[in-house]
């Protein structure tokens, strides 16, 4: 895997350190898709076989709407 390049949304954040910069754009790049919280489930339906449950165990998206 190719951690040496940050992609441009990790070039948005000059905040974070290099390496997790490089890291997150790697994770970006095996990802299936991204999707801001409104269009998760359309994500998920596109990428999921129908019946399969989605159990967010994370902070992430965790709000009224989402739940």
């Amino acid at each position: 895997m190719d951690w040496d390049q940050p992609d441009w949304r990790s070039r948005l954040r000059p905040g974070l350190p290099e390496q997790r910069r490089r890291i997150e754009a790697g994770l970006r790049r095996l990802a299936l898709g991204w999707a801001p919280g409104p269009a998760l489930a359309r994500l998920l339906r596109r990428h999921l076989p129908g019946g399969t449950v989605y159990v967010n165990t994370g902070h992430s998206n965790l709000t009224e709407r989402m739940v």
